[in-house]
Formats: C-alpha cells, structure tokens, sequence
C-alpha cells in the first residue's frame, strides 16, 4: 500500500491526521498547566495569608499582655 500523505497514519481502515492530534494533545497539556499554575499561585498566596494573619495575631497577642501587665504594675 502506497502512502499519498505522510501526515496520516492508517490504523485497521481508519485514518488519523497526525497534526490534528498534536494539535489538541498540546492544547489539552497547555490547558491543563495553566490550571495547575494557576492552583500553585493560589495556594502560594493562601500560604502567606496564613502566616501574615498568624504573625498579626501573635503582635495583637502580646501587645494585649504587654498592656495588662504595664496596667498592673
């Protein structure tokens, strides 16, 4: 069997354009790492959230104790 078009394979009478496939394969993958850039972003920004509303939570903390203990002394 003679090949006219090289782009095209043959699987059991069925024929499948190479470039179409790459084509969609790549914009699944491109899809699918810009959602997973997007989640790490999210969660890098959840991370520091949490430790700036920590750090903030410990300074009101202590600023409260240093205050009561300047009022008992």
């Amino acid at each position: 069997m003679e090949k006219k078009n090289k782009k095209l394979l043959t699987l059991k009478n069925t024929q499948i354009n190479k470039n179409s496939l790459f084509t969609h394969i790549s914009k699944i993958l491109e899809k699918r790492k810009y959602q997973a850039g997007m989640y790490a972003n999210c969660e890098v920004t959840l991370i520091y959230f949490k430790i700036n509303y920590y750090i903030y939570n410990e300074i009101i903390y202590i600023s409260i104790l240093v205050r009561e203990s300047q009022k008992c002394q």
